[in-house]
């Protein structure tokens, strides 16, 4: 039977491991973009490795997967309008860069 770990260190470890997006409590959402699911700092799984490694309940995806619920990004119309333009950047950069050597 794996070991309880309180609220406060639970709180230490998805803050070690998702620095940018601080949690200030375990009551706190995340979405997983890989299961599309939500969840709470609460029930996220700790995985006991060579360290203490946090993974959605879910799916077990690590912090790198998850995002703030609301965030734009997780519309589909928001992320077609994103990836349109990143596409329309790639290009402005390819057309600099030939403008450039030739």
């Amino acid at each position: 039977m794996p070991a309880k770990i309180d609220d406060a260190h639970r709180l230490q470890i998805l803050n070690e491991a998702q620095p940018r997006r601080p949690w200030h409590s375990c009551a706190e959402k995340r979405h997983c973009l890989a299961c599309q699911r939500n969840f709470r700092g609460s029930s996220v799984r700790i995985r006991r490795t060579s360290g203490l490694e946090p993974g959605c309940p879910h799916c077990g995806n690590g912090p790198q997967f998850w995002v703030l619920p609301g965030n734009p990004l997780l519309e589909d119309h928001v992320w077609e309008d994103w990836q349109l333009a990143m596409s329309a950047a790639e290009s402005c950069e390819d057309q600099d860069d030939q403008a450039a050597v030739g």
